[in-house]
């Protein structure tokens, strides 16, 4: 059976991500202009997205027992139930006060409990009240082990330089000092399974935040023309383990 992945769903910006009540992606993309290009491209996927259902910060712990059950890692064990990591190994049981394996909680080391992860760093865009609802959109929020999330802090997605590798993850998920064209310092590095999901869901949110969110390219050197080119890199080059028709390619910029 194939999983339809987070970031593939663009259909399902109402947030509800109840798989039943979605239409196809030929009829959700209807109206879409295939022969449109950059702004006018642009311009028709914000007005189809904007229509869409605000969660709360706190709604998203409940989210994501539904919606990341389409991680890539799922199922992570035997008890269907749990969810996937994008940060380390882990599975994690969507509940509070756990000793560990559950919602954060404090933490001393990674496997202790996961939390929300802003994938692209809410410091890049003003700070969580200054998101325009893009801080709790479930495209920008992700289950993540909350020491590895720690340790990423507001860091660039990037490749990492496998001689300065200050941490590597039970998955993966490396942090040192990048080795991606324009960059300079520290960035972390996905695993290859996750690179294509976040990259789209960057698109997304870029294309759906104007202004809030600072359009690929940018002026900034973590996001600017190298990180586009980065972000199309992880886009295309992981191994495609969804449905192609369900791609998001209206969304990647030229």
């Amino acid at each position: 059976m194939v999983r339809i992945e987070k970031s593939l769903i663009l259909a399902s910006v109402a947030l509800s991500r109840a798989a039943a009540d979605l239409p196809p992606p030929s009829e959700y993309y209807a109206d879409i202009d295939a022969s449109a290009t950059n702004d006018e491209l642009k311009g028709q996927l914000q007005a189809l997205v904007a229509k869409k259902v605000v969660f709360t910060y706190d709604d998203a712990w409940v989210a994501f027992e539904d919606i990341d059950t389409s991680l890539a890692g799922y199922p992570c064990d035997s008890d269907p139930t749990h969810i996937p990591d994008i940060y380390s190994s882990y599975c994690w049981a969507p509940e509070k006060n756990l000793e560990t394996g559950g919602e954060c909680g404090n933490y001393k080391k990674e496997g202790d409990c996961f939390n929300r992860e802003h994938i692209w760093p809410k410091s890049w865009f003003g700070g969580f009240d200054a998101g325009d609802d893009a801080q709790t959109d479930l495209f920008e929020l992700w289950p993540s082990d909350g020491y590895v999330n720690g340790l990423r802090g507001n860091l660039p997605l990037g490749y990492v330089d496998p001689a300065h590798v200050t941490y590597n993850s039970t998955s993966g998920a490396l942090i040192g000092a990048c080795s991606s064209e324009g960059y300079s310092g520290n960035c972390m590095e996905l695993p290859d399974n996750l690179k294509g999901d976040v990259a789209r869901s960057y698109f997304y949110l870029s294309t759906t935040y104007v202004p809030v969110f600072t359009p690929l390219p940018s002026p900034r050197p973590d996001r600017g023309r190298g990180h586009l080119h980065l972000l199309k890199r992880f886009h295309s080059d992981p191994p495609r383990t969804f449905d192609p028709s369900l791609d998001l390619h209206p969304l990647v910029p030229a």
